[in-house]
């Protein structure tokens, strides 16, 4: 078993242990039970200093980083770009990537991004209802900046649990309502409407303070954005980070709308009709951001292995040192494939480490031997093979190198893709088509031909290659998020043959047992 199923299987096992009181009412704050790491939950400081509000505020950046790992795999495993091969629990093949089985809830695979999030945003909202308690009192300045960071992370937590649970919904007002009352399971499209109500109340705190400087340092775990309140069209400012998260919760919100009626929408065929003025919300949150490149052509693109250097980033930070939390995804690298949704690519290109930003993405397994015996003749169309389709050849990735290698939240290269989706969805497809071609410039790849992306499946088909190869083994789940919004699943979802079941064309994590159960297992969302 690798090392992250490991812990999260602990984590699994102390979640059924906990009953409903994570997840399912997510009540109060729970100490952090990792013993290298502070326990930030239960300082031995007033809770009501200034210092007592930094050492909390530092609890919920670092714990963010808890739950990334599981979601980057089981992301990058519903997109079917990569995933954990292993012959000791063939559940990372069977339920994460569709091989027939659905996700459990009441296992590590269907229970994971749930507990965590829901702490980090109690304890978020509990420094909220404290910042006017606080003596001596804050300057209107210092309170607006963190209001404005406070309510940011906490939108930031619960876009987490969106995104694992999509059309499952997410009860964001428990954290807030009575604790024996379980709050109501918001659809989607009310899910993303109240994150995106957050990010803005965020926002405007962070532009009254304007160019205040951070009261409160947001190490550990909190990396590249943390000079300024605001404007967000300051570089280095907090503000710039809300305005990108904004931009994605928008086009989120946008295709929720749209997924919401069954006349408008997408699926394989249609474009469907996500909703204009999320979509537009989204174009003008992109450009507002000091994160958004000045122009298509200076977005920055990472084109070599190794660890990040992009200064249009925010980033989760890591080391392999005690007192600290070490990169999940690296850890499991050994055991992590790149496979099967990049088959197009390497068929058509022999060298594909020289492929523009795949130089970053893929390098040879040491041994070059199927990982899991199930792929042995398992899948409709092969996992990754030579172009002569003669030879297995299994790839891993060459990113994340170290234990401290910092794992991406979000990049100017994220917003100008979502910024493509948004200028598509609004009929524009030329423009989203340069800012694709952006993408390429910066990376040293051939120019994308206009002639040949007149049409909206062109355009759509092409963006979700580009969020593949712009954003693999990334914290933003961006791929897995386009393919639910697009309809695309039984296309892009269709790796197993008939033999082992079928494809379940799994892109959704459930609600956990824990939650079903303090619910008497009633868990129909509410639209109202």
């Amino acid at each position: 078993m690798t090392n992250t199923s490991k812990i999260n299987s602990n984590r699994a096992g102390l979640a059924a242990a906990r009953g409903a009181l994570l997840g399912a009412l997510a009540l109060g704050a729970i100490a952090c039970k990792d013993s290298v790491v502070p326990n930030f939950q239960s300082p031995q400081v007033n809770t009501l200093s200034a210092s007592g509000i930094a050492y909390r505020l530092q609890g919920v950046v670092s714990a963010q980083r808890e739950d990334i790992a599981n979601y980057i795999l089981a992301m990058n495993s519903f997109a079917r770009d990569a995933g954990i091969w292993t012959t000791t629990d063939s559940r990372f093949v069977t339920e994460w990537q569709g091989a027939g089985t659905p996700v459990n809830n009441s296992d590590f695979y269907g229970t994971v991004v749930w507990d965590v999030e829901f702490r980090n945003a109690r304890d978020a909202q509990l420094i909220l209802d404290d910042l006017p308690k606080v003596t001596p009192a804050y300057s209107a300045a210092d309170l607006a900046t963190l209001i404005g960071v406070v309510q940011t992370f906490k939108a930031y937590n619960f876009m987490l649990l969106a995104e694992t649970r999509d059309t499952n919904g997410v009860p964001i007002a428990g954290i807030v309502t009575n604790p024996l009352t379980p709050a109501p399971i918001l659809c989607a499209k009310d899910t993303w409407a109240a994150i995106v109500a957050i990010l803005d109340s965020g926002n405007a705190e962070l532009n009254i303070a304007g160019a205040n400087p951070l009261p409160v340092p947001l190490a550990p775990g909190f990396g590249n954005v943390s000079a300024v309140a605001g404007p967000s069209t300051a570089a280095g400012s907090f503000a710039s980070f809300n305005r990108a998260l904004a931009a994605k919760a928008n086009i989120e919100l946008a295709f929720a709308i749209a997924r919401s009626s069954a006349g408008t929408t997408p699926d394989t065929g249609s474009a469907g009709t996500p909703n204009a003025a999320a979509l537009t919300r989204a174009d003008s949150a992109a450009r507002a951001s000091a994160l958004f490149p000045a122009t298509p052509a200076t977005v920055f693109v990472e084109t070599t292995t190794g660890d990040y250097s992009d200064p249009s980033g925010v980033y989760h930070s890591y080391s392999g040192t005690s007192g600290d939390i070490a990169n999940g995804v690296q850890s499991n690298l050994p055991t992590l494939f790149a496979y099967d949704s990049l088959y197009t690519v390497l068929a058509t290109d022999t060298t594909p480490t020289s492929h523009g930003r795949f130089g970053k993405l893929l390098q040879q397994s040491a041994t070059n031997t199927p990982p899991f015996p199930q792929w042995n003749g398992a899948v409709t169309h092969t996992v990754i093979v030579s172009p002569t389709d003669t030879v297995r050849s299994y790839w891993t990735t060459g990113k994340y190198s170290s234990p401290g290698s910092p794992i991406p939240i979000i990049r100017g290269e994220d917003l100008q893709l979502f910024d493509a989706v948004a200028q598509l969805g609004l009929g524009n497809t030329a423009n989203a088509v340069t800012l694709m071609n952006g993408i390429h410039t910066a990376a040293g790849e051939p120019t994308l031909n206009p002639a040949s992306f007149t049409t909206y499946k062109a355009v759509r088909n092409q963006l979700l290659e580009e969020f593949r190869m712009s954003t693999f083994l990334e914290s933003g789940g961006d791929r897995t998020i386009m393919i639910r919004a697009y309809g695309m699943q039984p296309i892009t979802n269709n790796t197993w043959a008939s033999t082992t079941g079928g494809d379940t064309h799994a892109t959704v994590e459930p609600i956990p047992t824990g939650e079903a159960s303090a619910r008497n297992n009633v868990l129909t969302t509410s639209c109202p």
